[in-house]
């Protein structure tokens, strides 16, 4: 038996039709008008059949007050209508008055216009309050249209009173927020920038340091203008230039970034090199606070000889070569050579020696630029040694990057056993990330594998291992002095334990034969201008929380702060930090934002006559959108510009 519920008035048309069924209620919507409109809501079971209330809900206009239920028996497969029928019953659907059932609401209407126009006026008198507030600390510089815009409202509210005048001011910026830069006959960033009420502030560098730093500090105050300037036409820095390619997924931090970049209150200026093209001291005059967020561009030395010999490269520059860095463009690594030799065992190291080992076809689905995947496809390295000065108790990368090692398709680890005496007994002492790490070393290193594992170490074709307890001596030369044959290594012991132990000589040496040394022992940053102090020894710029020491208004953040430490997450935290520190300066008054600063006007203005055109956050997007475009076409995700001059042609297109 069913259920048909049809509109008695308009037409007849079914509009539902319920199957009651073992005592079970199955609703059907036969008219798409009234799908999800209809309940059917069971009540209480009773002892002679079933008990339901119909609700019917979001009445529109085109709907009746009158609906006509009628029963009726039909087939359950077919629902097709059975002969019998009972009398139809009447539903009566009623808001208020049949009247106004289906009339059109015009008192509604008129209240909620009313409301709208109420929260307009609350808010431009809020936004007026704001700024009469701002003009009485400082006298807000416009550009002459905008000031003959605001003065005609001026002229309009002559003699009012004060509410009147809030609202003047209210509009008054409402109508610098939308018109268009051209409409005003300003050429801009299409900002509100009262330069004397806002403060501002520029962020030399644009990698995840900068970026950090920019974003909580436009989070932090409402009224901050912030400029990043970086010396390359392209912003990320080292998410785009250091994480390995492999790792897509690290690199979704820069739709984070460009939010940022993208916010009315933050401006990207590319293609500037601070300390060349423009003095640290000439931003200072322009801008209220500098925040100097470059990062580490230098190597490490080694310090032994030959390790200028041909074959010897830092980390940076491999890692730069593969990723794109159009300084590193010229590298050209020698990969002829069956054991390369990884000087280090951060993260940086195992990203090295996961490129150098890992299979084409996955490399072929990256980012890595085209020169490098066709050397890495004729690569002769088979064997690839990471070498640590101390013990595996003290290695600096994560377990992540270590279990790509141990699951890299094609590899197999070649681990010394005697390096991890003594390790086990110490493992409870460890804190709960170390301890992880540890057990997957020896774990890889000791125990023997289950069948799966160990046939796919018997069909690899390429060997990683660590080396521990060992610090380069010499670089060693071929016969003719031209390039790397082997590399000399101390052996060392342990004095103290845990993070403290040092490692010290023992006065025995041994040789690796090896083509290839790449050392990633660590970057370090470089002075930027002779007006900044900085620490050569620590490779820093001295600062507290930031704050650059003997340097008012300069502050400091990422590995320029800390030295070249942790992952992206601990740069994150360290340019908050700063961020902080200088928020808390201007809102105490230790750094003076009263007095207005032009900003990027004045620096555009030094730019322009020095022959500098810098390179946009939409110029960036013509770059983003141009690789994207060569990337599909190869069936990759991007093919990296590698030139300089090639991104600003795209840039300016």
């Amino acid at each position: 038996m069913g259920l048909y519920l049809q509109r008695r008035f308009h037409d007849t048309k079914d509009i539902l039709y319920l199957s009651l069924e073992n005592r079970r209620i199955t609703k059907n919507t036969t008219d798409e008008n009234f799908e999800g409109r209809i309940q059917i809501t069971p009540e209480q079971q009773r002892s002679d059949g079933c008990s339901f209330t119909l609700v019917l809900s979001m009445l529109g206009f085109e709907d009746t007050d009158l609906y006509y239920c009628k029963w009726i028996y039909f087939a359950s497969n077919t629902k097709a209508r059975g002969k019998l029928s009972s009398r139809g019953t009447i539903i009566i659907v009623r808001e208020k008055i049949p009247e106004e059932q289906c009339g059109f609401h015009f008192m509604d209407l008129i209240l909620i216009t009313l409301s709208v126009i109420a929260f307009t006026i609350i808010f431009f008198l809020t936004i007026g309050e704001l700024i009469m507030r701002c003009k009485r600390t400082t006298c807000v510089k416009m550009t002459c249209r905008k000031l003959l815009l605001l003065s005609e409202l001026r002229l309009w509210t002559s003699g009012r009173n004060g509410w009147i005048s809030r609202l003047h001011y209210g509009l008054g910026v409402f109508v610098y927020l939308i018109l268009p830069a051209d409409s005003t006959g300003v050429s801009g960033r299409g900002k509100a920038s009262f330069s004397s009420c806002c403060p501002k502030v520029c962020i030399v560098g644009g990698g995840p340091a900068g970026f950090y730093t920019a974003q909580h500090l436009i989070k932090a105050r409402q009224d901050v203008e912030v400029d990043i300037y970086e010396r390359l036409p392209v912003p990320f820095g080292l998410v785009r230039f250091g994480v390995a390619p492999d790792h897509p997924e690290v690199k979704n931090v820069i739709n984070t970034f460009t939010q940022t970049a993208k916010h009315p209150r933050c401006s990207f200026y590319g293609n500037v090199n601070v300390g060349k093209d423009v003095s640290v001291e000439e931003l200072q005059q322009a801008y209220h606070a500098v925040v100097l967020s470059y990062g580490a561009e230098g190597n490490r030395s080694m310090g032994v000889p030959g390790e200028d010999l041909a074959g010897v490269h830092s980390a940076k520059d491999f890692v730069g070569w593969y990723n794109g860095q159009p300084s590193c463009r010229e590298l050209r690594p020698d990969l002829s050579c069956e054991t390369a030799v990884i000087l280090g065992q951060g993260n940086v190291a195992l990203d090295v020696a996961r490129v150098l080992l890992c299979p084409v076809d996955i490399l072929k689905k990256t980012d890595i630029t085209r020169p490098a995947l066709e050397a890495l496809a004729e690569s002769q390295v088979r064997r690839v040694l990471i070498i640590g000065r101390r013990g595996p108790a003290q290695v600096a990368c994560t377990i992540k990057e270590l279990r790509e090692m141990v699951t890299l398709p094609g590899t197999r680890p070649e681990m010394v056993a005697a390096d991890f005496e003594g390790v086990t007994e110490g493992l409870k002492d460890l804190p709960r990330p170390r301890k992880r790490l540890t057990e997957l070393m020896l774990k890889t290193a000791l125990e023997i594998p289950g069948e799966k594992e160990q046939e796919r170490r018997n069909k690899a074709s390429r060997i990683w291992g660590f080396r521990f307890f060992r610090s380069p001596v010499e670089v060693l030369a071929d016969p003719d002095r031209n390039r790397t044959a082997g590399i000399r290594l101390a052996v060392n012991k342990l004095e103290g334990s845990g993070e403290a132990a040092r490692a010290v000589l023992t006065g025995e040496v041994e040789d690796v034969t090896c083509g290839l040394v790449i050392s990633s022992i660590g970057y370090k940053s470089l002075p930027i201008d002779p007006s900044v102090p900085f620490d050569s020894s620590k490779a820093i710029v001295p600062n507290i929380m930031g704050r650059v020491q003997q340097a008012a208004g300069v502050y400091c953040s990422g590995w320029l702060k800390t030295g070249p430490t942790g992952v992206i997450a601990t740069t994150m935290n360290n340019s908050f930090d700063t961020a902080r520190s200088l928020v808390e300066d201007m809102d105490s008054g230790i750094l003076d934002v009263s007095a207005g600063k032009p900003g990027s006007q004045s620096i555009s203005t030094l730019l322009e006559k020095r022959g500098v055109k810098p390179v946009t956050f939409s110029g960036w997007e013509k770059i983003d959108n141009e690789e994207m475009r060569r990337g599909e076409a190869n069936g990759k995700p991007r093919e990296k510009l590698l030139t300089v001059e090639e991104m600003l042609q795209v840039a300016r297109t």
